[in-house]
């Protein structure tokens, strides 16, 4: 069976032999969240405290073909997910037709 919700599904596997440890059922729940977006502005902001100072910055421009604007491009593509993140978060909720299980 197969529970939906506006942040994902849920369901209760009854197959024998799938969940680990001989039990006879399992749970899985795949969800789809934006919260990831606040431990994203928090890396921002420490790295941000590190890169001001450039500490730590000559471990990585020693390793073969690291540069230091592929830190700085990084750093963009972090911003650009937080930007997109907050963007889904403040967005309307689309409707979604929910499959029937018969």
């Amino acid at each position: 069976s197969r529970l939906y919700n506006r942040r994902g599904s849920s369901g209760i596997n009854a197959e024998y032999g799938v969940a680990s440890c001989g039990l006879r059922h399992s749970v899985l729940s795949l969800s789809n969240s934006t919260a990831i977006r606040y431990t994203f502005e928090g890396l921002r902001e420490r790295f941000s405290r590190l890169y001001n100072r450039r500490a730590h910055l000559h471990h990585y421009l020693n390793v073969d073909g690291m540069e230091a604007e592929q830190v700085e491009a990084a750093y963009e593509s972090l911003n650009n997910q937080i930007a997109l993140y907050s963007e889904m978060e403040s967005a309307e909720p689309l409707d979604i037709v929910k499959p029937c299980v018969i």
